[in-house]
């Protein structure tokens, strides 16, 4: 200690003078205490000196009175009596008694209060003493109470007055002791007093020295305010700034404009709501109260903590202090982070304990990052099959709309937009963790890898409000939660291939018994160490009998004698071989085997044992035998069935692949074979399509493969073709080869073919390429009239999109009857009348290309709609007769073509019916054409269908005779009236002999049947006059007259009942392409 004396704080002088008032009040109140004890004692004093003395006067006055009585009773006073003087004893005897405890009260252990007591006690035993005797003496001596009472009075008087004498010299002792008590009493208040004084003197020093010391220390507080990096404020009640201390860079603004101003004016809502509170409670409780609150200070956002404490003195006014706790909060919010992130790692590995799938762990994590993690997303995409889209396959949270890009959704992996930046893409591609955190978003995103068996298999992306990609903590827990999943991933991956093992073992020891398949277990020399049942079954050997044996005794002298030493190096090179062998049983019967061998191997790869699985086949060996047979070879024909015929193309294709040559397919499809199975029967169709089979395969080299597809339809693949015209030659002779009549039971039957041919590689590579083109080749050759042949060519298809933009215009010029009727007169030959004119169907488009019948009709056909051009072609027609008729023109007849397709959808007999009658037409006047060929589709319907006609009175004529199959049995049943020759035999007929007769032929069946016969397409003289002198009636063509509307047709009719040569008046030779007579 250096002995200086140290002045006290401020704030301990204070309590100094606090202390020194408390001394004073004490000091007063102490005094004030000695001065009423004193004044008590001496009230005590002269109370209990007092009292004894006024009660032994009360006695002597008692006993007085009962002497009193006492004399006036033996003076003969009636007034006095015994009783009344017992009465006065009896209160002396009282007072006594009082007297004598109030001196037992002031027994103080003194001697004199000893003597007082026992002069007391003798005092009221002579009251008590005297009463007694002066009953006594009453009694005995009734007139003599006065002298009894007077004689005991004296020793009572002498009695009291020693009491009195004591009780004076009591009363004179407690007084000299107060008077010692009063002395002392005024030495202590004037020693008080004094120390009072010196205090006072001290205090007022202390005083001065104290506010000299406040002033200073005020000095010092003011620079250490300045120092400490805290801000303090002195707010009143209202938020008004009263003063500031503390650094300038911690306010909102510089203290000058603050002194004096509200704080709502500076800062934030939220902030100065939390400010108003705290001062609001201060003021209220007077205690310290606290509070946090963030403001923009220079440009980021700051934490504030605040505590406020009432100013001591002033009602509404308080201090505040405020300090920065910005790193603070920075440190509980990661720390409140992490350990969201260490509960969701746990709740993790707890759901990696509990769940058996994937699907149930995806789930399960989803849903307690949002629970335990505090995340706002969370959602797991996995990729699919393709491994081209990440799927969504879990997802739970709230979804966050301002910011689409955190939506669950599936990500194609091969995005090349805004997807491609999307983190749980980049994460995908890099395999490791991705973020998005765009500065200002409402949240942000990280996207965690998930690996099975360190392949990447699907994305876990966690989205909240903020992530700090830079905490090195952060991104440890979030790769822990990756490597977690991994491994659970990888362990489901394993535990289900564990437990597919185990199921797989217990399958194949149950399989291994019960297989019908036999098995050999061999070590790797061939001696057998396991056989099951099925092998016993199946070689004849039982267990006991093979094993330790070779398989040799097992092999058979049907293998090449290196076989099984060729197929165990096969095994041993690769590890497993399977294949067909023969085998040998037991009873020495020959066996076919399937065998699967394979190697058994040891952990350290090595082979130690041969299994060997065989199924024995012999039983399928002889029925694949007996089903290769009828499974590539057609039943009928014996030719090579269809799947026989694309197997050789394959084969051929294959060749002509190497050799660099062509190969031609060659459609072939009879024409009107349905008519011979619907007229003759099914087996005389049989007879023909095998008569047809073995013509074609006459022609057919040993190279090439002729087959039937099914039905009516051959195949002929020709190979090693050095041109593609070779083929057209080819089909030349196929055609010439069914020229040739063909002798089906008693009855001789004409068929022709369409052939369409396709060529490798110009029409294509494939199979089923060659086919269709060849296919679409053989209908082309159809439409081209049949019984001829086409290639098939890129315009086919041409024709195609040619033929749908006609069906387009058909079906416009149908609705708006764009078609109008032309005719062709027919005429008599030996006198050349005109006997009728056929209705002949023109398109009438202005501005389109002209389409003629040949093109539109077979379009027509083939989509129905000639049944509608067929009803408005009858009606025309037949109100055309009615028109020139009723100008008295003579027509003779109409004839207008039937169609097969109208046949065969039904109606025809109504509409023809209708038409007659709409327009009064008789139907002698109308002549019905139908096609030879549209009867034979008819089949047994089309007599029935013809006598139909007929019973309406229409006349019947038989189109394109020759054409078709028709027997001479048809023709006498049908109802028909003409047979037109087709123009097809006319062409040549002064050329062609074969023609020539065939035309002789049918103009004497018609003559023989008496049926008429007209002859199509006559374009000469020569040809006219030889048909006339073979008999044909009648004849129409180019030679008598070309198709002309109806206006122009009109020229040639005569008024009725007039002959003339109409038109006819010489041939023109026209030679143009025949307009089809249809309709």
């Amino acid at each position: 200690m250096t002995g200086e004396r140290t002045p006290s704080s401020p704030t301990a002088r204070p309590r100094h003078a606090g202390r020194l008032l408390g001394v004073i009040a004490v000091f007063g109140a102490l005094c004030l205490c000695l001065i009423a004890w004193s004044d008590l004692r001496w009230r005590t004093t002269l109370t209990d000196t007092g009292q004894p003395i006024q009660l032994i006067d009360r006695v002597r006055l008692h006993l007085q009175a009962a002497e009193l009585q006492a004399e006036r009773l033996r003076a003969g006073d009636t007034s006095a009596s015994a009783a009344a003087i017992d009465a006065e004893l009896e209160n002396a005897v009282l007072s006594s008694t009082a007297l004598q405890a109030r001196v037992r009260a002031m027994h103080d252990g003194t001697a004199l209060n000893a003597q007082w007591i026992q002069a007391a006690d003798r005092y009221v035993e002579q009251v008590s003493r005297s009463r007694q005797t002066l009953r006594e003496r009453m009694a005995d001596h009734p007139g003599s109470p006065a002298l009894a009472l007077r004689a005991l009075h004296l020793d009572i008087d002498q009695t009291a007055m020693t009491m009195e004498r004591l009780a004076l010299e009591i009363r004179q002792e407690r007084l000299q002791q107060q008077s010692h008590l009063s002395r002392v009493t005024l030495v202590l208040i004037a020693l008080g007093t004094a120390g009072l004084m010196l205090l006072f003197y001290r205090h007022t020093r202390q005083r001065e020295h104290t506010l000299d010391e406040l002033a200073r220390r005020e000095a010092h507080l003011q620079a250490f305010a300045a120092a400490v990096p805290d801000v303090s404020f002195v707010l009143d009640a209202h938020g008004t700034y009263l003063e500031i201390f503390g650094q300038s860079d911690k306010l909102v603004a510089p203290a000058e404009e603050l002194i004096g101003r509200r704080y709502q004016d500076f800062m934030p809502t939220e902030a100065s709501q939390r400010i108003d509170a705290i001062i609001r409670r201060t003021l209220a409780t007077r205690e310290v109260t606290h509070t946090e609150y963030s403001i923009q200070l220079h440009g980021e956002t700051r934490w504030f903590e605040a505590r406020a404490h009432a100013l001591p003195g002033e009602a509404d006014q308080v201090v505040a202090i405020s300090w920065d706790i910005s790193e603070r909060k920075h440190n509980e919010l990661r720390v409140k982070t992490l350990s969201r992130l260490y509960s969701f790692l746990s709740q993790v590995n707890q759901s990696i304990v509990w769940t058996r799938t994937p699907d149930e762990l995806y789930r399960r994590i989803c849903q307690v990052a949002i629970s335990h993690g505090h995340f706002r997303m969370a959602w797991i995409a996995q990729r699919n099959a393709q491994q081209t889209v990440l799927t969504l396959v879990a997802h739970s949270g709230a979804a966050d709309h301002t910011v689409p890009e955190h939506q669950p959704r599936d990500l194609p992996l091969d995005a090349t937009g805004p997807d491609a930046e999307h983190p749980a893409v980049r994460t995908w591609r890099s395999g490791h963790l991705r973020w998005d955190v765009p500065a200002g978003a409402s949240s942000q995103a990280v996207a965690i890898p998930v690996h099975c068996n360190d392949t990447m298999t699907a994305v876990l992306v966690l989205v909240r409000e903020r992530f700090n990609p830079d905490d090195p903590e952060e991104q440890a827990l979030f790769n822990e939660i990756s490597t977690d999943m991994s491994y659970a991933l990888t362990q489901f991956q394993r535990r289900e291939q564990w437990r597919e093992g185990q199921d797989r073992s217990r399958l194949l020891a149950a399989a291994l018994e019960s297989t019908q398949d036999g098995v050999i277990v061999t070590d790797m020399r061939g001696r057998i160490v396991s056989v099951n049942r099925a092998f016993t079954e199946i070689t004849g050997y039982s267990e006991q009998e093979a094993l330790g044996q070779n398989t040799d005794f097992l092999h058979s002298d049907r293998q090449p004698a290196d076989f099984h030493e060729v197929v165990r190096d096969r095994v041993l090179r690769d590890g497993r071989w399977q294949g067909e062998l023969w085998s040998q049983r037991k009873d020495g019967a020959y066996q076919a085997l399937w065998n699967s061998v394979a190697t058994v191997s040891n952990e350290q790869g090595l082979p130690t044992h041969l299994v060997t699985v065989f199924t024995d086949i012999t039983a399928k060996k002889e029925v694949e035998a007996q089903l290769q047979e009828l499974a590539h070879v057609d039943s009928l024909t014996g030719l090579p069935n269809r799947l026989m015929v694309l197997s050789r193309l394959e084969h051929a294709l294959a060749a002509a692949r190497r050799k660099h040559h062509k190969v031609a397919v060659l459609y072939i499809d009879l024409d009107n074979f349905k008519n011979v199975n619907d007229s003759l029967g099914h087996n005389a169709g049989d007879q023909l399509l095998l008569g047809v089979a073995q013509r074609l395969a006459h022609r057919t080299r040993r190279e090439d493969t002729l087959g039937r597809l099914g039905g009516d339809e051959f195949i002929l693949v020709l190979e090693t073709l050095r041109d593609g015209e070779d083929a057209a030659a080819v089909a030349q002779e196929l055609l010439h080869l069914l020229a040739s009549p063909f002798d089906v039971g008693p009855s001789e039957v004409y068929v022709q073919a369409s052939i369409g041919i396709s060529l490798y590689p110009d029409d294509g590579t494939e199979v089923e390429e060659l086919l269709r083109d060849a296919d679409t080749a053989m209908y082309q050759a159809k439409r081209a009239g049949r019984g001829t042949y086409r290639y098939y060519t890129e315009a086919l298809t041409q024709a195609a999109q040619v033929r749908l933009q006609l069906d387009t215009r058909l079906r416009r010029a149908l609705a708006r009857q764009e078609f109008e009727l032309w005719y062709q007169p027919l005429y008599r030959l030996h006198d050349r009348r005109l006997i009728g004119l056929e209705a002949l169907v023109r398109l009438h488009q202005p501005g389109l290309p002209p389409v003629g019948p040949a093109e539109f009709i077979p379009v027509l056909e083939d989509t129905g709609h000639i049944v509608a051009l067929g009803e408005w072609v009858t009606n025309e027609a037949c109100r055309q007769g009615r028109a020139w008729l009723d100008e008295g023109l003579d027509f003779g007849r109409i004839a207008v073509n039937i169609s097969s397709v109208e046949m065969q959808r039904g109606g025809t007999v109504a509409r023809v019916q209708r038409a007659l009658d709409t327009h009064g037409l008789a139907a002698e006047y109308l002549e019905l054409e139908i096609t030879e060929s549209g009867l034979m589709q008819q089949g047994d319907h089309s007599e029935a269908f013809l006598h139909s006609l007929r019973a309406m009175g229409v006349q019947l004529a038989i189109d394109d005779f020759g054409t078709g199959y028709s027997s001479l049995a048809h023709l006498k049943r049908f109802p028909v009236g003409k047979l037109k020759i087709d123009r097809g035999f006319i062409r040549d007929l002064m050329t062609d002999s074969a023609d020539a007769q065939l035309v002789h032929a049918m103009v004497a069946m018609g003559r023989s049947l008496g049926i008429s016969v007209l002859a199509e397409g006559v374009e000469t003289e020569e040809q006219m006059r030889h048909l006339r002198d073979i008999g044909c009636e009648a004849a129409q063509g180019y030679f008598f007259g070309r198709p002309a509307p109806a206006a122009t047709a009109r020229q040639w009719l005569n008024p009725a009942g007039t002959e003339g040569a109409g038109p006819c008046s010489g041939g023109t030779g026209a030679t143009d392409a025949e307009v089809w007579p249809v309709i």
